[in-house]
């Protein structure tokens, strides 16, 4: 495993991720297909989340004490009652950026850490720190990709009649 790799990703999405939402308006960012799914501020919003309250602090305990339980992540809560949509985008993207940059120094402060601590995860098993930086760094492309998919089924939505076969398979 390359962790400064990985923790350049991290970094630059925390870049990334405000470029890509930045002019997105207030109600393309509130927008969510009736089928079901995340509008962007909810996956905006998630993020952030996941920044503060999950990802850095497991890390962080499974790398100083990987037998110390886990915060608990109220992942099971509903995208109502965590008001992601009652947000302001622009703030959420700011706030994200914010964090990820500390999570950032952090790590890159970390120097020579132990990838292969493992932390006994009640419903997932044994899950080592490397696991969790890999990890945070493909959450971040699956973020991404669903903020590419809402953009993608916005297109659909604001052209009823038309097909898009023109731009390719999604």
């Amino acid at each position: 495993m390359n962790p400064d790799l990985l923790i350049g990703r991290l970094e630059a999405f925390a870049y990334q991720l405000r470029q890509l939402v930045q002019s997105l308006p207030s109600d393309q960012a509130r927008w969510r297909p009736a089928e079901g799914g995340m509008s962007v501020l909810e996956i905006v919003g998630n993020l952030c989340d996941r920044e503060i309250l999950d990802f850095r602090p497991r890390l962080e305990l499974t790398l100083r004490d990987p037998e110390k339980p886990w915060p608990r992540v109220e992942a099971d809560d509903g995208l109502d009652e965590l008001n992601y949509n009652e947000r302001k985008l622009d703030r959420e993207a700011e706030k994200f950026q914010r964090e990820r940059l500390k999570s950032v120094q952090w790590l890159k402060g970390l120097g020579a850490a132990n990838w292969t601590a493992t932390h006994e995860e009640p419903k997932l098993g044994p899950i080592r720190a490397g696991d969790l930086l890999v990890s945070w760094a493909s959450y971040d492309a699956i973020m991404s990709k669903m903020i590419a998919r809402r953009s993608f089924d916005l297109s659909q939505r604001d052209a009823p009649g038309f097909v898009a076969t023109y731009a390719g398979e999604w």
